[in-house]
C-alpha cells in the first residue's frame, strides 16, 4: 500500500509541476512602450513637451551602401507628430554605444505639411542598446531645423531614449 501511495504522490507532484508552469512574454514590444522622449519647439506656445512613442520602427534601405531609416510617431495628448531620420550606418552593423551619422531629418506635426530634409543638426544620437532585432537610441540634445508652412524655420530639439524594432 505505501507503494501505491508513494507512486501516486510522485504522480501528483509532477503533474502540479505542469498545472503551475505559466508561458514567457515572448512580446516584441513589452507593454508596447518604446520610449518617452521631450521635444521642445523653439519660439513656439507648445514649448517643451514629453511625448510618447506609439509606433518606432527601422529598416535598411540598401545592403551595399547601408542606410538605415528610423521612424517614431510621436504622441502628446492626441497630437501627433512623426520623426524619420537615415544614418550612413547599417543595421546590422550597429553596435551598443556607437553615436550614428544621421544624413537625412524629416519632422512633421499633425496635419501640417511642415518638413524638412536636412543634414545640418547639432546634438548626438547614441546606441544605447541592442537586443536582437530592436535597437534603443539616445538622443542628446538632438537639434535641427524644420521649415514651417510659410516658409520660416524653427528650432526642435529632442532628449531622451526611443527602441525601434526592425520593420
Amino acid at each position: 500500500m505505501k507503494k501505491y501511495l508513494f507512486s501516486l504522490m510522485i504522480a501528483l507532484l509532477a503533474s502540479m509541476s505542469f498545472a503551475l508552469t505559466s508561458c514567457g512574454d515572448d512580446d516584441d514590444e513589452p507593454n508596447g512602450n518604446n520610449g518617452k522622449v521631450t521635444v521642445n519647439y523653439e519660439e513656439s506656445a507648445v514649448g517643451t513637451v514629453t511625448v510618447e512613442v506609439i509606433q518606432s520602427d527601422y529598416q535598411q534601405i540598401s545592403s551595399n551602401r547601408g542606410n538605415t531609416t528610423f521612424s517614431a510617431t510621436l504622441e502628446d495628448n492626441g497630437s501627433y507628430s512623426y520623426l524619420q531620420f537615415t544614418t550612413v550606418d547599417k543595421a546590422n552593423e550597429i553596435s551598443k554605444g556607437q553615436t550614428l551619422s544621421v544624413h537625412a531629418i524629416n519632422f512633421t506635426v499633425g496635419q501640417t505639411s511642415a518638413h524638412y530634409f536636412t543634414d545640418d543638426y547639432s546634438g548626438k544620437v547614441t546606441v544605447a542598446d541592442v537586443q536582437g532585432d530592436r535597437i534603443t537610441l539616445s538622443f542628446a540634445n538632438f537639434k535641427f531645423n524644420r521649415e514651417l508652412d510659410n516658409g520660416e524655420e524653427q528650432a526642435i530639439t529632442i532628449n531622451g531614449n526611443i527602441s525601434f524594432s526592425e520593420q
